[in-house]
C-alpha cells in the first residue's frame, strides 16, 4: 500500500538531501556548491 507523503516529510527528506550533497560535493570538489542543488543536478551527480 502507497502512502502519501506529508509536506514537513518532504522538507525534512529535501533538507537531509541537500546537507548529503552539500558535503559530499565539499570532499570531492573542494567546496560548497555555488548554485542551489536541483533534481537533476542530483541525478547528474549519482551517475
Amino acid at each position: 500500500m502507497r502512502v502519501p507523503l506529508e509536506p514537513h516529510h518532504v522538507e525534512a527528506i529535501t533538507a537531509m538531501d541537500r546537507v548529503w550533497m552539500e558535503q559530499a560535493y565539499a570532499k570531492g570538489a573542494g567546496g560548497k556548491p555555488t548554485s542551489p542543488l536541483t533534481a537533476a543536478a542530483f541525478d547528474a551527480f549519482m551517475r
